[in-house]
């Protein structure tokens, strides 16, 4: 994320999608150590408003404020469990041209737990048996569960429907982290649909009218897929593997369109 030139005012702001308690903050400069000054005294805050808010006023909004060096290394903020909805981070008061991050990472607690079954609606079209099956499990925000299609290459498909509408700006999935098991994700193929697949379906019709993204590796590292100038809206993300299709983690990245919100 990347302030234009001549931006004395960067700021940035996430919704924690609820009340949240928080305990550790990590932030990640740009990496380009000619450009890392402009993080040098910018100002992190924990707020239940957010800074556009006309009410908002940084010195008795904020529950928790901290201060980031020029550093291109991981900088992490120890937060005495501080409950908000927002974190913000502004640039130094000297700084004319913004800042730029490559990486925001807030861990704790919301204080109300989100109930995924109700809130997104997955589905996979086969199962194993012997294991944990879930679809959900790729939406739980834990790296060490995992959801598991049966074998074979026609129901190892897996989706999931958006909270209304998405224009999409990216999609990251996370393998199952085994080395036994990684090589399963290789040749799995990411789509956009407007229409999801049918339970115990092969999926080849809603497939061939899908918006192919990219191609998943055996990685165990995450995996992100840029999403540019597709135009439009979509309702689903599909991912179909080549024999088991086993994922940690799915994450789609984008903005609602203003009926959906």
């Amino acid at each position: 994320a990347i302030h234009l030139n001549g931006d004395d005012n960067g700021w940035m702001q996430v919704y924690f999608g609820g009340v949240a308690t928080v305990d550790t903050i990590r932030v990640l400069n740009r990496p380009e150590a000619e450009y890392a000054h402009r993080l040098q005294d910018a100002e992190i805050c924990i707020s239940d408003k957010y800074m556009d808010d006309p009410s908002f006023v940084w010195e008795s909004d904020c529950s928790y404020t901290g201060i980031l060096t020029d550093s291109v290394d991981v900088q992490v903020k120890s937060v005495p469990n501080v409950t908000g909805r927002y974190i913000i981070i502004r640039a130094g008061a000297s700084e004319i041209n913004g800042f730029g991050l490559a990486n925001i990472e807030v861990n704790g607690n919301l204080v109300e737990d989100m109930d995924i079954a109700n809130s997104v609606f997955a589905r996979q079209g086969s199962t194993e048996v012997d294991e944990d099956p879930s679809p959900f499990l790729a939406l739980d925000d834990d790296i060490d569960t995992y959801q598991h299609t049966d074998s074979g290459p026609t129901l190892n498909w897996w989706s999931a429907r958006f909270n209304g509408e998405l224009e999409v700006t990216g999609v990251m999935v996370i393998n199952r982290q085994s080395v036994s098991a990684k090589d399963r994700l290789n040749d799995t193929k990411v789509y956009l649909s407007d229409t999801d697949c049918v339970p115990s379906s092969d999926c080849t019709e809603v497939l061939n009218l899908a918006t192919e993204l990219g191609t998943l590796t055996g990685s165990l590292s995450p995996q992100y897929i840029p999403v540019n100038n597709l135009g439009g809206t979509d309702q689903y993300i599909l991912i179909k593997g080549n024999d088991f299709l086993h994922m940690a983690t799915v994450e789609v990245y984008g903005t609602n369109t203003p009926e959906a919100i």
